[in-house]
């Protein structure tokens, strides 16, 4: 693994279908590796009610992972639009 001795924390992260779930960085982490595998219709999102980013499309998703860096109090959240629970792996860096 390329991060091994820079990895804070790995999580698998549990999406509930057609909901907002807040990510919990770590103490200390300053950056966020998302790889969202094949999960489809996903947003990259600061809080509840703000419009997101897509990162994966509602179909064909292309499983590139997303490497975000973080500032010092971070908020971030993944708006699963799938009806469907999907799940990612987040590496916290």
């Amino acid at each position: 693994m390329i991060f091994a001795s820079s990895i804070s924390k790995l999580e698998t992260v549990s999406l509930t279908g057609s909901a907002f779930t807040a990510l919990s960085p770590p103490s200390g982490a300053k950056a966020v590796l998302i790889l969202p595998g094949t999960s489809v219709s996903l947003s990259l999102k600061s809080v509840t009610g703000d419009g997101g980013i897509a990162v994966t499309p509602a179909s064909s998703p292309l499983s590139v992972p997303i490497l975000l860096p973080l500032g010092a109090t971070p908020s971030i959240g993944i708006a699963n639009g799938s009806a469907s629970t999907q799940s990612v792996e987040c590496i916290w860096i």
